[in-house]
């Protein structure tokens, strides 16, 4: 097999720590196997900068000016792999660690597939008899879920096999660069959440196949930099209004399209009243912005009020 030269792209946002942890392991992998390409999304506590100093020219790094997702970040780590002349880019949360050789069997797998898109077993750090998976054969529609794999399933013989899916999380993905070439780049509009269901559907859909290999392992500490560094509402916010503009974009099926939207916006008045009620004004705030960017099918950057600090 000709060795081919990955750009393993880790998306860094006020996560010193992570990020550090998820570099070290990455370089034990076979020496010039991969370019550890680091982008920090505009951090606000310095771990960027600490993050270059430690690790100087083994890392390959990238400064964005400000925050701008996920979607940014590894759509900066696809532009950098290119210019380094990458087969392949790797998207890996800055919240995993590796073994040394997850990488090779990806690639072995991809190669033999006709250069298919790859992910490995994802296990939770914080329990190692758990499989942390966001993937399916299948999109459900109906539900807004993977269809055919259950989601944080205890490990077990449906995980022991390879097997090919249609929709996965881009916690750790292998893309050969052929790929996007063909079906285009991270779709910035979502920031974060529902950014790998659109861009894995759109990948299976062109007729890309996306491989999973249990052979490969990693460990995810599971939502950590989202869980950590931002409030709920941060979460609540993306996720409710990134899912009407995935529907709007990619849902095939119209009936289900009109129940999950309208039950998805029926459940955001409803937060809306019991926010008024109970006088939280942030979280009223908050949906009232749902509301209105649902309307004005408005998506990509953040408002401003999710970062107001609730008064005490």
């Amino acid at each position: 097999m000709t060795a081919s030269r990955v750009g393993i792209v880790v998306v860094n946002y006020n996560g010193l720590e992570c990020s550090c942890a998820c570099i070290d392991s990455l370089l034990r992998l076979p020496r010039g196997q991969a370019d550890i390409i680091f982008i920090d999304n505009g951090s606000s506590d310095g771990s960027g900068a600490a993050v270059q100093a430690r690790y100087g020219e083994r890392i390959v790094y990238v400064a964005l000016p400000k925050n701008g997702g996920v979607t940014c970040g590894n759509n900066a780590g696809i532009a950098r792999a290119q210019r380094l002349g990458c087969d392949y880019v790797l998207f890996l949360n800055n919240d995993t660690e590796v073994e040394p050789d997850f990488l090779s069997r990806m690639l072995v797998v991809s190669v033999n597939a006709g250069h298919s898109l790859v992910i490995p077993r994802i296990v939770c750090a914080f329990d190692r008899t758990r499989i942390d998976h966001w993937n399916g054969i299948g999109y459900d529609w109906w539900r807004s879920k993977p269809s055919g794999l259950r989601i944080y399933p205890l490990d077990g013989p449906a995980y022991d096999a390879p097997q090919e899916v249609t929709v996965a999380s881009t916690c750790c993905l292998l893309v050969p660069l052929s790929v996007i070439a063909d079906v285009g780049i991270m779709d910035e509009n979502y920031f974060m959440y529902y950014d790998d269901a659109d861009f894995t559907l759109r990948v299976s859909g062109a007729g890309h196949r996306i491989l999973y290999e249990p052979g490969a392992k990693i460990y995810h500490k599971c939502a950590v930099t989202s869980s950590t560094q931002q409030p709920s509402l941060f979460q609540y916010y993306l996720i409710t209004r990134n899912v009407f503009y995935f529907y709007r974009k990619l849902c095939p099926v119209t009936a289900a399209k009109i129940y999950y939207l309208t039950r998805t916006f029926m459940q955001v008045l409803l937060t809306y009243v019991q926010a008024v009620l109970g006088k939280d004004e942030q979280r009223r705030d908050v949906a009232a912005v749902i509301i209105k960017d649902i309307f004005l099918k408005r998506a990509g950057g953040l408002p401003a009020v999710l970062f107001r600090k609730k008064a005490a």
